[in-house]
């Protein structure tokens, strides 16, 4: 899978009232944008929304790395397909993590978020094993 050169992912908005992480390809998108990291922070206080983040983590090395997902409500994260971190339903801010031993490279990367009502928060951290999370930053993200 070959990783854009552009900094940054997309970012889908869904406008709906859910209960759980709906069928993206099921809930038409109001609007698509780039964005330099996977953050709400543009429309923090929104409810009944959804969003997608699609793009590449460039992993610097072979390595296994643990993905820490904060959310209020549910989420979720993707890597290569594959679901790593499953923090869905509803929920105040709470961390999950989950870990994916990776090569070095681009790797496709899926971060699935809703609010319903109430505080919304979306954070999405990454470490080697045994080290300190850092928050994904453009400079490990692509589209």
């Amino acid at each position: 899978t070959n990783a854009g050169s552009d900094p940054g992912v997309f970012c889908a908005v869904h406008a709906g009232t859910f209960d759980k992480l709906p069928d993206f390809n099921k809930v038409p998108s109001e609007r698509t944008f780039e964005t330099s990291t996977i953050t709400i922070e543009d429309d923090p206080r929104r409810e009944n929304v959804a969003r997608r983040f699609r793009g590449f983590v460039l992993v610097p090395a072979d390595e296994c790395y643990a993905f820490d997902l904060t959310a209020d409500d549910g989420a979720q994260i993707w890597i290569d397909g594959k679901l790593i971190v499953d923090h869905d339903g509803l929920h105040g801010p709470t961390t999950k993590r989950g870990y994916a031993p990776l090569a070095a490279g681009p790797h496709a990367i899926d971060v699935r978020w809703f609010n319903k009502s109430g505080a919304a928060e979306l954070k999405v951290e990454w470490a080697r094993l045994g080290g300190t999370p850092v928050e994904l930053s453009r400079a490990n993200l692509r589209h």
